[in-house]
């Protein structure tokens, strides 16, 4: 018993003079890892205190700065949306969501849409509109589908819409 509690108390000690010297160690070596790991996945705390628990790289100002759809076709549907308050807006994802709009006309009824754009090109088929309708009906928001032919419209109007960009923009 009395060996048992001897080597409790000692190997700690003991232990810890296999370590390395702190006049070999390198202390720059130790704060260069710190460094590149803090620049590739970002500090626990994040820039602006807010935590990351998985380690995800940083973005850098080039990589959020590029727009992966076509600009025109984005600038479109914001131009064409943008009496609605947007909730989110990625040109990244090419999504824009808008959160709901009541018209004054129309206070029984409300309006939420999301735009997705797909690739760099100008295309009809790049731009897909989806439109939520409610109607406020026995003290509940009701779903009132919009029919797709619609919502094919207003596509159409966004394609329109970045064409003429297109033709007023000199640079291209």
């Amino acid at each position: 018993m009395n060996t048992c509690v001897t080597f409790v108390l000692f190997a700690p000690i003991i232990l810890s003079s296999c370590s390395v010297p702190s006049s070999v160690r390198s202390p720059a070596t130790v704060i260069d890892r710190s460094d590149t790991k803090r620049r590739d996945f970002g500090s626990m705390f994040g820039d602006s205190l807010t935590f990351h628990l998985g380690a995800k790289p940083k973005r850098t100002k080039e990589s959020t700065d590029k727009c992966l759809v076509n600009r025109f076709l984005w600038r479109g549907a914001l131009d064409m949306f943008g009496f609605m308050p947007i909730r989110n807006a990625s040109p990244q994802t090419g999504c824009i969501r808008t959160d709901w709009y009541t018209a004054p006309e129309t206070p029984q009824m409300r309006i939420r849409m999301t735009v997705q754009i797909r690739g760099q090109v100008l295309r009809a088929d790049a731009v897909t509109v989806h439109v939520h309708r409610q109607k406020f009906e026995r003290n509940a928001w009701i779903e009132y589908p919009l029919p797709a032919k619609e919502c094919t419209k207003l596509e159409v109007l966004v394609v329109d819409k970045a064409r003429r960009l297109l033709r007023e923009c000199p640079s291209s």
